[in-house]
């Protein structure tokens, strides 16, 4: 008995998957250690600022209670740091790659969305680099030299880029691939 809802002339091929475009972001990775970094730094300006209020006489010269100083200071550097973060968030979410079947958009802007778009007829290079914190956190940038207007588009600092330099290969006729990749090159040294 056969399922009346499976199509027998549509048999699914496992590595073939047909969509009208991807999306490319920079890698999580990235994300997770900029809003680390600003917990430090705001960690680091507020430890400093707290020692320097209770250690001297600042607050006395002011004419302020210490407390009342020390409590305001924390909100402000809350609010800064609240704000910071929600603008690198925003900032990650609106910066992609878009890849069509013939042409990638490089859109970016939290305010004002700027957009930039490569045909992949133009494309004839791509260069794949990966170093070792991009091998072990799985981030890469991919370099595609479009050869009209005579410049790189650089997909920075995106996840995963051996699974999309494999994409853009089956996208683009006739590619050139360079890779530098740290992984790979002690491989290569070793045979």
């Amino acid at each position: 008995m056969t399922d009346p809802l499976v199509s027998h002339n549509l048999k699914p091929h496992k590595d073939h998957i047909d969509v009208a475009h991807i999306n490319i972001r920079q890698s999580i990775s990235i994300l997770i250690m900029k809003i680390v970094f600003l917990d430090i730094f705001s960690a680091v300006v507020v430890g400093a600022m707290y020692l320097t209020l209770n250690f001297t006489e600042i607050s006395m010269y002011i004419g302020l209670d210490t407390a009342v100083t020390t409590f305001s200071f924390f909100l402000i550097v809350a609010v800064i740091k609240i704000s910071l973060s929600m603008y690198v968030v925003l900032d990650w979410i609106n910066e992609y790659y878009e890849v069509t079947p013939s042409e990638l958009i490089y859109r970016r802007g939290v305010i004002y969305v700027k957009e930039e778009k490569v045909r992949f007829s133009d494309i004839r290079k791509i260069e794949l680099r990966q170093g070792l914190l991009g091998r072990i956190f799985n981030f890469g940038n991919l370099i595609l030299y479009d050869f009209m207007l005579k410049k790189d588009l650089e997909a920075f600092l995106i996840h995963n880029p051996q699974r999309y330099l494999k994409i853009l290969s089956d996208l683009i006729p006739d590619l050139e691939i360079t890779k530098s990749v740290v992984r790979e090159s002690i491989r290569a040294e070793e045979d």
